[in-house]
């Protein structure tokens, strides 16, 4: 009976011990996993490619490219939403030379496939004309059609590969880019700039660079943030 009773007591006791040492097993393996996921986030989120991540928002609108008339500036590319595309003088055919923190200043225009032509998009003044008068519609069909030299040329278009495997958008061979100061279409604050080591322009439909600066635009600074020229009386010119 004493030895039945003893050999209970263990039994009970090598069960107790065998469940605590699997819940301490199981919860201090948890733990391990949760850091370990935890680190794998960040070390994904830090391997991130700059070009990837602010392009992100931008690739669908970069999928068509078209024209749009910026005063003192004149007819050139845009993405679908009217938002100014770049070249970077210091890109080499079909390669661009803009990562890391440059492309954070300067979103590449990254798109799935070979952008499309688009038409003539209108300027933003004219769009707020337009959109403010009851005789829009009847307005647009009256303008003319754009001249054939103030359109996209489709053979002119192309993608080259980037470094983080994405494609990029060309036209005429140059890698195209956004500003990252241009919050709105219309804006060219970076005409003009010098940054990353080399100068910054937009193109006209024929894929030539455009020396001019906007009207009533930012004077472009050596960081490619330009700095805004100031009017004769004293106060900082606007943007557009």
């Amino acid at each position: 009976m004493k030895k039945t009773a003893v050999r209970a007591a263990a039994v009970v006791a090598a069960a107790l011990f065998a469940s605590t040492a699997t819940a301490c097993s199981s919860s201090g393996s948890s733990t391990h996993h949760k850091g370990d996921t935890a680190e794998h986030v960040k070390a994904a989120a830090d391997s991130a490619s700059p070009s990837s991540s602010m392009s992100a928002g931008m690739k669908d609108a970069a999928a068509t490219i078209m024209t749009s008339k910026v005063p003192g500036l004149g007819e050139i590319l845009v993405d679908s939403k009217g938002h100014t595309l770049y070249m970077f003088a210091k890109d080499t055919t079909d390669k661009s030379m803009c990562t890391g923190a440059c492309a954070k200043a300067w979103p590449p225009a990254i798109v799935t496939a070979k952008p499309k032509a688009g038409t003539m998009s209108p300027s933003p003044s004219m769009s707020a004309s337009m959109s403010a008068s009851a005789s829009a519609s009847a307005s647009m069909s009256a303008s003319p059609s754009p001249s054939s030299s103030a359109m996209v040329k489709e053979s002119l278009l192309g993608t080259v590969k980037r470094s983080d495997g994405t494609l990029q958008a060309t036209y005429d061979k140059h890698p195209l880019y956004y500003f990252a100061e241009d919050k709105k279409a219309g804006e060219a604050l970076g005409q003009g700039s010098t940054a990353f080591g080399a100068k910054w322009y937009v193109l006209d439909a024929q894929g030539k660079r455009v020396t001019a600066m906007p009207m009533k635009s930012a004077s472009p600074s050596s960081t490619g943030t330009p700095t805004m020229k100031s009017s004769s009386s004293g106060s900082s010119g606007s943007q557009y």
